[in-house]
């Protein structure tokens, strides 16, 4: 109920130079909604919980570039660690991975039946390879590439935001 109008007046505060007060509030309702929670929370939780803590103790508000740079670490850390914890036999079994069941639901949802039915064996082969490289390759591209890894990342969610249930 009031994360969201926090949230949107700390951006607004921002954009027009003032404190940072207001988000920073935002994000102190979050982690307390969040160790509410514990230890019932998801894994990505947990990251997301880092980058609240970081934005409440980072000292410049006047200098974003600073938590821009400490967010993108974070972020590279955080797909980097994804990536490694993957590199395991459950995931890379297509019969066990989330992978298989995100890409297939995807592919019998959005492509044409035959299509589906003609790709369905390779996508269902490929998927946990597909679901690893993805964050391998946002990691890299976040290191080299920010920008682009930003726009990888987003793109590789929306996928799983995608994916019918």
């Amino acid at each position: 109920v009031c994360l969201l109008p926090l949230a949107l007046a700390g951006t607004l505060v921002l954009e027009y130079g003032w404190s940072a007060g207001c988000l920073r509030v935002a994000h102190a309702v979050k982690l307390m909604m969040f160790a509410y929670r514990m230890p019932l929370v998801w894994d990505h939780e947990c990251w997301a919980a880092l980058t609240e803590l970081s934005f409440l103790f980072w000292g410049e508000e006047k200098n974003f570039r600073s938590f821009w740079q400490l967010c993108r670490g974070q972020l590279l850390l955080l797909y980097a660690s994804a990536a490694w914890w993957k590199l395991n036999t459950s995931f890379l079994d297509p019969r066990t991975s989330c992978s298989t069941v995100i890409l297939t639901q995807l592919l019998s949802a959005y492509a044409p039946h035959e299509l589906a039915l003609q790709l369905a064996p390779l996508i269902v082969r490929l998927a946990p390879i597909m679901g690893l490289a993805g964050e391998a390759i946002i990691a890299v591209l976040l290191l080299v590439r920010p920008a682009l890894g930003v726009v990888t990342a987003s793109a590789f969610h929306l996928l799983v935001l995608l994916a019918p249930a």
